[in-house]
């Protein structure tokens, strides 16, 4: 009974118990049974490699989050905390995640104890909530096993080929190509997205503007995959000043135009936008010439040109039709209102409808078609689509402080803040020791963090994966440089 106290008042131990109880509920229960295989196929890999573990997880990133697929290797992931302690880790390495996700979580969980009907809906559609933790908790897997520059360089070329697999899907899906796009929608549960046209995520714009055709990878959503090769479009930019032949920089420059038309053709405007000031921050850090910057304009013109039915009725539908996304813009006011009204207790983790509190919200903006859970896939989806009034998506910032509370939204924004500090030591560090890899690597891993909290200024979606990720890997990077300043005595 002695040893068993010691082992549980070790710091290792708090993810691993969380890990345990979600992932055993999640089992357990008859409506995820399916889970029981997956879960297990993947555990037990992480079992006998917990670094392929970090890998299998890192995939699902290209998938749904609404596949089981894609959820078991979430719930995989938390039940993937035991390997800190079979790993032979002592205690977990020292982060502020290791006290900001406790207080994360206690946020999220505290609407339940004092909120109508969150408890309810915690029971009867736990997703969300596990959805939440576990995502985050995947960060703090990857800080303690990703422990050498070697594995850290592995992740990096799995980020790349993933990118290249979507981008390549995505440029075969703007032409109707792709052939295996109608059986992976069938397997996924998503053949209302074939249904709608291959390849045409928003029914509603197709039916005015029949020549854009956005590719949607298999998301199952544009503007997810377009932040996605965002993301790694910028990591294949590092790659390229870290190539030292020229065969290498010219596979590197093909790379990243394969990730740039991933994250081009899905033509999602705030992807666009965010795409762009993250570029202008990328050449700030790099220090482009006229002649690369001449470059990058005549491809883009070419693209857009080579697109220009699609791009031009994207204009059209944003200055003509004056669709500027208003709907969304409401959705972050009604959470901000929410939030103003009580800042201390949120409404709890689920789409931002869910929950009766926050629907006045929405209905006093003229929302009053809400999300059930309960209801066909197909249904909402091609309710979604046709509907002025539906409400779905949950804005990142706006609404981790409307669903988590004022001390929710510090706890991330604390994340957050020490993310991007500990990537700018790193930068100082790698460029000290003259280590131009490790130095332009970290140059993209900020510039990719940048470009996502960009992002999620706009949208809060299934991207929110990416971001943990890109927190694990920015602490991992952290880890290794401390290690490199220690060895060189700067």
């Amino acid at each position: 009974m002695e040893t068993l106290k010691k082992m549980l008042t070790k710091t290792i131990y708090f993810p691993a118990i969380i890990g345990i109880l979600l992932g055993s509920t999640l089992i357990l229960s008859l409506k995820y049974s399916i889970l029981v295989i997956i879960g297990g196929i993947i555990s037990t890999i992480m079992v006998l490699n917990p670094f392929l573990g970090i890998l299998l997880f890192i995939i699902s990133i290209a998938l749904p989050s609404v596949l089981y697929i894609s959820f078991s290797t979430n719930a995989a992931a938390g039940l993937g905390c035991l390997l800190l302690i079979a790993s032979g880790q002592k205690k977990l390495k020292k982060t502020p995640l290791n006290w900001l996700l406790p207080v994360m979580y206690f946020t999220a969980i505290l609407p339940a104890f004092v909120s109508d009907g969150v408890m309810e809906n915690y029971l009867e559609h736990p997703k969300g909530l596990m959805t939440f933790i576990f995502y985050s908790l995947a960060s703090l897997i990857i800080i303690n096993l990703v422990d050498s520059t070697k594995k850290l360089e592995k992740v990096y070329n799995l980020l790349i080929i993933i990118g290249v697999i979507i981008g390549i899907i995505c440029i075969l899906q703007c032409f109707n190509l792709d052939p295996l796009e109608d059986y992976i929608y069938s397997f996924t549960g998503q053949s209302n997205l074939g249904e709608r046209g291959a390849s045409i995520s928003d029914a509603a714009v197709s039916k005015r503007f029949p020549f854009m055709r956005r590719a949607i990878a298999y998301t199952g959503d544009a503007v997810a995959t377009g932040a996605i090769e965002q993301t790694i479009f910028f990591l294949g930019l590092a790659f390229i000043l870290t190539a030292n032949t020229f065969f290498g920089k010219n596979l590197y420059r093909l790379l990243a135009f394969i990730l740039f038309m991933g994250l081009f053709t899905p033509f999602s405007r705030s992807v666009w936008i965010s795409s762009f000031l993250t570029s202008i921050y990328w050449w700030y850090k790099t220090g482009m010439n006229k002649k690369q910057l001449c470059l990058a304009l005549i491809v883009l013109l070419s693209i857009s040109y080579f697109f220009w039915d699609s791009v031009y009725e994207r204009y059209y539908q944003t200055f003509v039709f004056k669709d500027y996304k208003k709907d969304e813009v409401s959705y972050q006011i009604s959470q901000l209102k929410r939030f103003a009204h009580n800042p201390f207790v949120g409404t709890g983790i689920g789409l931002i409808n869910e929950f009766p509190e926050v629907r006045d919200y929405f209905s006093e903006r003229g929302f009053y078609t809400f999300y059930d859970p309960d209801a066909d896939q197909e249904a909402i989806d091609a309710d979604i689509y046709t509907s002025d009034s539906q409400v779905i998506y949950t804005s990142f910032y706006p609404g981790t402080a409307c669903q988590l509370g004022i001390a929710g939204i510090v706890s991330v924004l604390l994340i957050i803040f020490s993310t991007f500090r500990v990537l700018s030591r790193s930068e100082k560090i790698f460029k000290a020791i003259n280590n131009q890899k490790l130095y332009y690597l970290t140059m993209g891993l900020k510039t990719a963090f940048v470009g996502m909290l960009l992002h999620l200024a706009m949208r809060g979606d299934q991207t929110t994966i990416l971001l943990w990720i890109l927190i694990g890997l920015s602490w991992v990077t952290y880890n290794i440089a401390m290690e490199v300043k220690n060895e060189k005595h700067v």
